[in-house]
């Protein structure tokens, strides 16, 4: 348990490095950090339930994606395994936290900092190759989270703000990792 706790708070610590970075980052090249989270203010015309029921729709639609893969093809149930053999168990307060930090650090960094510097091809390709492990059967990871770069940044650019694109990321995540992971918590 003791070294689960410590996966997950140096995990959490990560993500809380990475939205400082891309704080002080938006500072040094002279932005206000408050224009992180609506990169594209100008684009805003949606309301902001729409924006929230857009980015909890399409990470639904991801999670029932990822478990009819998970149930067609061999290789998505060799990530379920992978992920969760790294991840090990975690209960629910772990699986908020990992999945709220994560979807904020990832989508302040590379859709609130990034993407107005570098545009939406280069960062989708970026956040996809930082998910890129060195084992060649993990692949398919790198390539779906290449898609869903594209797809957080389309939001980002459509929307103006990262509302939606959180929210998708978050939903994903939260409930892949119940999934992934949950199950293994008993086993504590």
């Amino acid at each position: 348990m003791l070294v689960v706790c410590r996966a997950v708070i140096r995990n959490l610590s990560f993500y809380a490095v990475m939205i400082l970075a891309a704080v002080l980052l938006q500072l040094v090249f002279g932005g206000d950090p408050w224009t992180l989270w609506t990169p594209y203010a100008h684009r805003v015309d949606d309301p902001l339930a729409w924006q929230i029921g857009l980015g909890v729709a399409a990470g639904l639609a991801v999670v029932l994606l990822s478990r009819v893969g998970s149930a067609w093809f061999a290789w998505s149930r060799g990530l379920d395994r992978w992920f969760r053999d790294v991840l090990g168990p975690l209960d629910g307060r772990e699986i908020f936290a990992m999945a709220v930090l994560s979807a904020l650090a990832e989508e302040i960094f590379f859709r609130g900092f990034l993407q107005p510097r570098l545009e939406l091809v280069p960062t989708a390709i970026l956040f996809g190759l930082v998910h890129f492990p060195f084992e060649k059967r993990l692949w398919p990871w790198t390539i779906s989270a290449t898609a869903m770069g594209f797809a957080f940044g389309y939001m980002v650019e459509t929307q103006g703000t990262l509302v939606a694109a959180v929210l998708a990321h978050f939903t994903i995540n939260y409930f892949n990792l119940h999934v992934l992971v949950r199950p293994l918590a008993a086993e504590r």
